[in-house]
C-alpha cells in the first residue's frame, strides 16, 4: 500500500503588514521552511515567518530589518518590512517576489546548453553579481553566506536572497556553508564576502568549485584541506572531468585574480570582468581526465540520427529539440526519434512553450499530441492539436481538441502522462486525459493528487515537494502517481533527482551540514515510513545523467566517463563498463528501442557487446 497524505485542514497564517492591513497565508502559498523560518508568496511578494518569533526579537531582528530595508538595488531582493500578529508583535518580514533560476543551474553545462546561456552571459551575470556585493558594502552590510542557493538568476541578472541572515551594525550571522568559507580567516568581512563571491562566480564560468577535481595529495572531496593548503584547480596535478569548461576563457584580469585568490591565498576585491590585465601572466591549463577514443571494447554506438544543429532536450515522449546552426537566429526544431521524422507543423514558438511550461508533447495511440494552456481572456484552459510529421499523408492534418476548462498554470510531461499544475489547489497536480470519440478528441481530467506547486521542484521523471517542513517524492508510475514522504532529504538541498523505479530514487544534494555534495541512494522503507536515504557519498556531479529503459535495465554515466550498468530490481549489483567514449556531456535517455544519448548533433544508441 502506497503511503499517502492530505493537505486539507491545515491552518491558515494571518500577518500584518504595518499601513497595509492584514494578509492571509494559505498552505498553497507556502513555499519551503529554512532554518530560521517558513516562507509563503502572493501577490508579487515573499513572506518570512520565524519558525521562534520571540527568539528572533530577543536578538533584535526588527532594529537589524530597519537597517537592511534602506538598500534599494535591482540586484538584491531586501526586506521592505516587518510583518506584526495579532497582538502587534514583529514575526516575520516580506519583501519582493523574485524571478529566476537557482544560480547552481547555471553551472551545469546540461542546463547550459538547452538555455542558450554561454561565455557571454556567464561574464555580464557575474558582473552583475560582483556590482551587487559592491552595493551590500556600501551599506556597510557583509553577506557572510552568499553561497549558490543564496542566488537566483534571471538570465544574466543575480538576485540575491536572504538578506536577513547578513552582518549589519551590532547583528551578527549565525551560519556560513562551509564550501565557500574563507578558512584562512577567523571573522566575516568585506574581504571574506570577496573570497566567497569568487569560489560562487568562478563555478558560473568554469564549472567547478575551485578545490574539486582530483589532486594527488589530498583525498576526494576534502574541501578543508584543500583551501587550507590553497591547492585549486590552478595546480597543474589537479586533474578534472572532461564536463569542466576551459578557464582560459576567462577575461585575463580576473583569471589572475581567480588564480592568486585561490592558489596563493590573495585577499582583495576583483576587477571588473572586463578589466585589462596590467601584467600577462602565464597560466597553467586544466589538466584533463585522457579523452579515450570514440571506440569501445564492451559498448557499441550506433549512430540514429545526425541532425544539421545541436540536440538540446530529448522529450520523454521520444521528440528531440534541436536548434539549427545555419539559421542565425537559433530557431528551436523537433524530430519524432521513434519514426525518424521531423515535425514542421511545430513552429519555434510552440517548442519554446514546452520549454516555459506552458505547453507539453505527449505519444498517445500511436500519435503525439500536443497541448498547450490559453491564459486569454475568460475561457482560460487547456488545448490541443495532433501533430502530424513530414512524411504523414496530407489527409493528417492538425486536429484541434476540445478546450478544457481549468485553472492550471503549469503543463508537464512525465514520460506519455499529461499533467497540470494548478498552484491555488492542495490537489494540486491533476493528469489530463486524451480520448478519441469517433472524429473528436477530448481532454479530462483523470485524477489529482495532493502536492503543493509554489513548494515543488521538477525534475526528469519526478517530483518533489516540501509540504510545510517535510519532503514528499511524486512519483509518476503505472496508472497512478505515488506521493511519498522523504523526511531525510529535509538536511538537504536538492540539485537534481530520478526515479529509477518505484521503489528507488537517486539525488544529488547539497547538505546543509557541511555545504559538500552529496550523491544520495533513497529506498521506500515501508508503507508509513516512506523512502530513507540508504547511501550517501561525496560527489563532484551537479546533474544526474541517468536513464532506464523499459524492461528496467538502467545506465549512469559518471564524470570520470565510466559507465554504471545496473537493474531497477533492489539487490542486483551493476556493473562498471570503462573506455566508454563517455563524458557528462554525452546525454543519456531511454526509447522502446533502447537506451541512447545525444551529443552535438548526434544521437546514438549504444549496447553492449555479448
Amino acid at each position: 500500500m502506497n503511503f499517502s497524505f492530505s493537505l486539507r485542514g491545515q491552518q491558515v497564517q494571518r500577518v500584518i503588514l504595518p499601513g497595509k492591513g492584514e494578509v492571509t497565508l494559505a498552505q498553497t502559498d507556502y513555499l519551503a521552511t529554512g532554518g530560521e523560518g517558513s516562507l509563503y508568496a502572493k501577490g508579487g511578494y515573499v513572506y518570512k515567518l520565524y519558525l521562534d518569533p520571540a527568539a528572533a526579537r530577543a536578538r533584535g531582528i526588527e532594529a537589524k530589518l530597519s537597517l537592511l530595508k534602506t538598500l534599494r538595488h535591482p540586484h538584491i531582493v531586501a526586506p521592505i518590512d516587518v510583518l506584526h500578529d495579532a497582538q502587534h508583535e514583529v514575526v516575520g518580514f516580506y519583501m519582493p517576489q523574485a524571478s529566476g533560476v537557482p544560480l547552481v543551474k547555471t553551472f551545469t553545462n546540461a542546463w547550459r546548453d538547452p538555455n542558450n546561456f554561454g561565455l557571454k552571459e556567464s561574464l555580464a551575470l557575474v558582473e552583475n553579481m560582483r556590482l551587487a556585493v559592491i552595493a551590500a558594502h556600501q551599506i556597510g552590510a557583509v553577506l557572510v553566506d552568499a553561497n549558490e542557493m543564496n542566488y537566483l538568476a534571471d538570465g544574466t541578472t543575480p538576485r540575491l536572497l536572504d538578506v536577513d541572515s547578513w552582518q549589519i551594525g551590532p547583528y551578527q550571522p549565525s551560519a556560513i556553508m562551509p564550501s565557500i568559507r574563507d578558512v584562512h580567516s577567523t571573522g566575516f568581512t568585506p574581504l571574506t564576502d570577496w573570497f566567497s563571491w569568487a569560489v560562487v562566480s568562478f563555478q558560473v564560468l568554469v564549472g567547478i568549485h575551485p578545490y574539486k577535481g582530483v589532486h594527488p595529495d589530498f583525498k576526494r572531496g576534502d574541501l578543508q584541506a584543500r583551501m587550507l593548503a590553497n591547492a585549486s584547480v590552478f595546480d597543474p596535478r589537479v586533474s578534472v572531468n572532461a564536463g569542466v569548461r576551459d578557464y582560459g576563457q576567462v577575461p585575463g584580469a580576473l583569471l589572475d585574480w581567480y588564480h592568486n585568490v585561490f592558489q596563493h591565498g590573495l585577499r582583495s576585491a576583483p576587477p571588473g570582468v572586463f578589466a585589462a590585465r596590467a601584467v600577462a601572466v602565464s597560466q597553467p591549463r586544466l589538466a584533463r581526465t585522457p579523452a579515450t577514443p570514440f571506440t569501445s571494447q564492451t559498448l557499441v554506438h550506433d549512430l540514429l540520427v545526425h541532425l544539421d544543429g545541436e540536440v538540446v532536450q530529448v522529450l520523454g515522449c521520444g521528440v528531440a529539440l534541436w536548434r539549427e546552426s545555419h539559421s542565425g537566429q537559433a530557431s528551436l526544431r523537433a524530430i519524432d526519434l521513434q519514426r525518424k521524422q521531423n515535425l514542421p507543423s511545430l513552429a519555434p514558438s510552440e517548442l519554446e512553450a514546452m520549454r516555459h511550461g506552458q505547453a507539453a508533447l505527449v505519444r498517445c495511440f500511436g500519435g503525439l499530441f500536443y497541448a498547450a494552456l490559453n491564459t486569454a481572456g475568460p475561457a482560460s484552459g487547456i488545448t490541443g492539436r495532433w501533430v502530424p510529421a513530414e512524411r504523414d499523408p496530407a489527409a493528417l492534418l492538425p486536429q484541434q481538441a476540445r478546450s478544457l476548462p481549468c485553472l492550471a498554470q503549469h503543463l508537464l510531461a512525465f514520460g506519455n502522462r499529461l499533467f497540470a499544475v494548478n498552484a491555488s489547489s492542495d490537489q494540486g497536480l491533476s493528469e489530463i486525459a486524451v480520448d478519441q470519440l469517433g472524429a473528436q478528441t477530448l481532454l479530462s481530467v483523470r485524477a489529482s493528487w495532493p502536492f503543493l506547486a509554489q513548494a515543488s521542484t521538477l525534475f526528469a521523471n519526478i517530483a518533489v515537494f516540501d509540504a510545510l517542513g517535510t519532503p514528499y517524492l511524486v512519483l509518476p508510475a503505472g496508472d497512478s502517481v505515488h506521493v511519498t514522504k522523504a523526511s531525510a532529504l529535509a538536511a538537504y538541498r536538492l540539485l537534481d533527482a530520478f526515479m529509477v523505479s518505484p521503489e528507488q530514487v537517486l539525488a544529488l544534494a547539497y547538505s546543509r551540514a557541511d555545504g559538500q555534495t552529496y550523491r544520495l541512494s533513497l529506498s521506500r522503507s515501508g508503507a508509513q515510513q516512506g523512502f530513507e536515504i540508504t547511501a550517501a557519498e561525496r560527489t563532484d556531479e551537479l546533474v544526474l545523467n541517468v536513464a532506464v529503459n523499459e524492461q528496467g535495465v538502467g545506465v549512469e554515466v559518471h564524470p570520470s566517463g565510466e559507465l554504471l550498468v545496473f537493474s531497477d530490481r533492489p539487490g542486483k549489483a551493476g556493473r562498471v563498463v570503462q573506455n566508454t567514449a563517455l563524458t557528462p556531456d554525452h546525454r543519456m535517455f531511454a526509447l522502446p528501442s533502447g537506451l541512447h544519448y545525444f551529443h552535438g548533433p548526434d544521437v546514438v544508441r549504444i549496447s553492449m557487446q555479448a
